[in-house]
Order: C-alpha cells, then sequence, then structure tokens
C-alpha cells in the first residue's frame, strides 16, 4: 500500500513539474526491468559467497 502511495506521489510530482507521464511510465518499467535483471544475477553470486563463507568457517574450525 504504500509503495502504491509513493508512485501515486511521484506521478503527481512529475506531473506538477511538467514531465510527460509516458516518459515517467517508462522511467519505470525499465528501472522494474533492470532491477528484475540485476537481482537475477547478484541473487546467485550473493548465495555462492554465502556457501563459500560456510564452507570456510567448516573448515578452519576442523
Amino acid at each position: 500500500m504504500l509503495s502504491l502511495l509513493f508512485l501515486l506521489f511521484i506521478l503527481w510530482l512529475c506531473w506538477k513539474m511538467g514531465v510527460a507521464l509516458w516518459r515517467v511510465l517508462i522511467f519505470l518499467i525499465g528501472v522494474g526491468l533492470a532491477f528484475a535483471l540485476l537481482s537475477s544475477v547478484v541473487l546467485p553470486l550473493l548465495a555462492i559467497c554465502a556457501l563459500g563463507g560456510l564452507a570456510w568457517a567448516v573448515i578452519s574450525n576442523a
């Protein structure tokens, strides 16, 4: 609900500043796509780092 209110505020602010609505929507869609693509790359790397840290902790305590 808060994100929807934030989105409405952003749209209202851009409307008051004179930015075209289609430009705002294209920007938001682009940010969403970039987040989806980057998260599909970053999350597996974080998982690999976590497994490496766990393996290092087990090996160093053995």
